[in-house]
């Protein structure tokens, strides 16, 4: 395996590391938005 091999494997896993990454960040944004209205309805019912 030569240095264009090695390059070239080594940039399919980081854009697998890529995809991976962007599938965690969106379904932790989801979350977040989520997490944030439950907040705002518990802060309604206590103020």
């Amino acid at each position: 395996m030569d240095e264009k091999d090695i390059l070239l494997k080594m940039i399919e896993g980081l854009n697998a590391s890529i995809v991976s990454l962007s599938t965690t960040h969106k379904k932790q944004a989801e979350q977040n938005e989520k997490l944030q209205e439950r907040i705002k309805e518990l802060t309604a019912q206590i103020v």
